[in-house]
């Protein structure tokens, strides 16, 4: 509805602030659109996954507290005091809290997020800046192979920091996965982690997953400042035409004369979308035939009651003989 409602005002508009408008409206259609598609895509696969390892709640911290998993790979998101400062939690192998570290941490008016591989000779991180307002913050982060970690904050994807890096790169042992959470819980409301493996669909969280969870726990707990990034809406490509310049000359005929009738749930042949492969295997058009085919001597005024299309208008006889040239070309 909101792209519909789009397009009329746009071409309603006449002057440059209609336009400035218009564009507003067209950005913020493309923002829901996308936000949208992210969501339906990731909450019923990240909020039922058997990867989330670990779900904290301040009025149930135990809601979910499975055993440790193994794996290599880990995702966490964190609603937690903007003011707070030091490491926040790490996961790790739970045989040992110094290795095959996934750490968050706040200092220095920064947001880091660490990792470290088991002999320690390896070590990467990733930072961002801390929001300039707000008590809560909501920190998401998640550790894949070596050079790759994702961090956002309040949503915002961090795009201009790089990963530094010490030590020779090094991959994660899939071992089991053990969680210390070193902050007081009077500093953080909700936490959610996610341990697993290159298979599993919801353990490396990338960042519209990521973007999707911040603004689930922004919206638990009523973090305005928590949104959607619009890095993340996906660019649509131009496709190549693959069809005749032909059929798009007398297709261009039937999407302005036709298909405001002829479409599903009003009068057969549904035109709408029309392709050649359609209209042959409707039997429309037999190629090389115009006078045979339907979709021009229904328009030149065939044989038959009510033959002659449109009944509510005319065509020029370029357009006929654009439809005649098409039919001739198949």
């Amino acid at each position: 509805m909101l792209a519909s409602g789009c397009l009329a005002l746009v071409l309603s508009f006449q002057n440059c602030s209609d336009f400035s408008l218009q564009n507003q409206l067209i950005y913020d259609a493309a923002i829901l659109d996308s936000q949208t598609l992210i969501d339906a895509d990731a909450f019923p696969r990240l909020l039922e996954a058997s990867e989330l390892t670990r779900w904290y709640k301040s009025t149930q911290p135990a809601f979910i507290d499975s055993p440790t998993k193994v794996g290599d790979q880990v995702g966490v998101i964190i609603a937690i005091k903007r003011t707070y400062t030091g490491e926040i939690l790490k996961i790790h192998d739970s045989g040992s809290p110094t290795k095959d570290v996934a750490a968050l941490s706040i200092a220095g008016g920064k947001v880091r997020a660490t990792r470290s591989d088991a002999t320690g000779a390896y070590e990467e991180y990733k930072e961002s800046l801390l929001p300039s307002s707000g008590d809560l913050m909501v920190v998401g982060a998640s550790f894949g192979e070596a050079g790759k970690i994702e961090l956002l904050v309040n949503g915002m994807v961090e795009k201009s920091a790089v990963v530094v890096a010490t030590g020779t790169p090094a991959a994660y042992a899939f071992v089991n996965k053990g969680v210390t959470v070193t902050a007081a819980t009077s500093n953080f409301s909700e936490y959610m982690i996610y341990t697993g493996d290159e298979s599993s669909t919801s353990t490396s969280l990338d960042n519209k997953e990521l973007n999707a969870l911040s603004r689930y726990l922004g919206t638990n707990h009523l973090i305005s400042q928590v949104r959607f990034d619009p890095s993340l809406i996906t660019p649509t490509t131009p496709t190549t035409p693959t069809e005749s310049a032909e059929f798009l000359a007398a297709k261009s005929l039937f999407d302005a004369k036709c298909i405001h009738c002829h479409r599903a749930g009003l009068y057969a042949p549904d035109l709408v979308n029309l392709t050649e492969a359609k209209a042959k295997s409707l039997g429309l058009v037999v190629p090389g035939n115009p006078t045979s085919s339907k979709l021009y001597y229904r328009l030149q005024g065939g044989p038959g009651p009510s033959a002659t299309m449109p009944t509510d208008g005319s065509i020029s006889p370029s357009e006929l003989q654009a439809v005649q040239t098409w039919i001739n070309s198949l």
